[in-house]
């Protein structure tokens, strides 16, 4: 999830830069497409392409690309109707979002750690974007629904993983579901041209294939071992990434309100990694003790069984 936040973190910037050249809705069917032509030969290597879904994760795949293309078009949007810095505050409401709809809709009740974690992250998301909003703008309100399709995608994509599916092909379906319903929206609705394409191109396939082939691809194999909420909490450290990038690619200034915002987000993601050490900490037990502590639903955080010695099992008749 780090791994994805750097890709998600340097994309922002290339999600920037290629509204000068094309529209929204062409930027995310074509980033979309290259993604889903990646993956094609990873699953025809795999013989994987026919019958792409097992049965019993079919409805969460179904969910999942629904939830991914509404999420990716409305942050697309938002970012070219609002200030970079206030789309990444409201984008980034997701970690608060996806544990409450977690625990509404999975009964998954988030640790403390887990909210103080999210709370957190909100508040150097605030920083970040300077302290304070000035004014609410449509973008505002778009990048907001945007994080809330996020999170609904997270709480999917969970269930996918539980239901036994498969990370190669959920990525391809998403990507060509998200193609297939934004492309024919961008060519009727935006001004498409080939030298608009050509010099958007760079930027295009950065974001297909690193910030969109690969970054959720990763995410999607992540929650294999982590709950939605962690994920959406690790996941926003993309702010703080994206923060750096911009400062050496397009020159944009990290003040002492920003950096400290960073240090927050990142307080926050090292929080939701160290439940055990910090519960130790608060309540005085030996840190042995403590491997018990669960997430209430997250695969990666089970006891931890001791190791001990196997006693082979008798199986002799016990007679009367």
């Amino acid at each position: 999830m780090i791994l994805a936040a750097i890709l998600w973190g340097t994309g922002n910037v290339a999600l920037q830069t290629v509204l000068v050249h094309v529209g929204p809705f062409t930027a995310v069917g074509l980033r979309s497409l290259i993604a889903a032509l990646v993956f094609i030969p990873v699953l025809r290597t795999t013989s994987r392409l026919n019958g792409l879904v097992a049965k019993p994760a079919r409805l969460s795949a179904i969910a999942a690309s629904i939830s991914f293309c509404v999420a990716v078009t409305l942050s697309q949007i938002g970012y070219g109707l609002t200030s970079v810095t206030n789309a990444g505050f409201f984008i980034n409401t997701t970690t608060v979002i996806t544990p409450v709809l977690a625990w509404v809709l999975l009964k998954q009740r988030p640790h403390v750690i887990v909210w103080l974690a999210a709370l957190l992250i909100l508040a150097g998301a605030m920083l970040m974007s300077g302290g304070s909003l000035h004014g609410v703008r449509p973008g505002d309100a778009i990048c907001l629904a945007s994080a809330v399709a996020y999170a609904f995608w997270m709480i999917h994509v969970g269930e996918y993983a539980r239901k036994g599916g498969d990370a190669s092909a959920l990525t391809l379906l998403q990507f060509s579901f998200t193609a297939a319903i934004t492309l024919p929206l961008g060519l009727t609705f935006e001004q498409v041209t080939l030298a608009r394409l050509a010099a958007a191109l760079p930027e295009l396939l950065f974001l297909g294939l690193f910030a969109t082939a690969g970054a959720y691809y990763i995410q999607i194999v992540a929650q294999n071992h982590t709950s939605a909420s962690e994920a959406a909490i690790i996941g926003s450290g993309e702010a703080v990434v994206g923060a750096i990038a911009a400062y050496f690619l397009l020159d944009e200034l990290l003040t002492a309100t920003s950096a400290s915002g960073a240090v927050l987000v990142s307080a926050g993601i090292v929080l939701v990694q160290r439940p055990a050490w910090i519960a130790d900490w608060l309540r005085g037990r030996p840190q042995e003790d403590m491997r018990s502590l669960s997430f209430h639903g997250s695969a990666a955080s089970r006891p931890v069984p001791v190791p001990s010695r196997r006693v082979k099992p008798s199986y002799t008749r016990r007679t009367e």
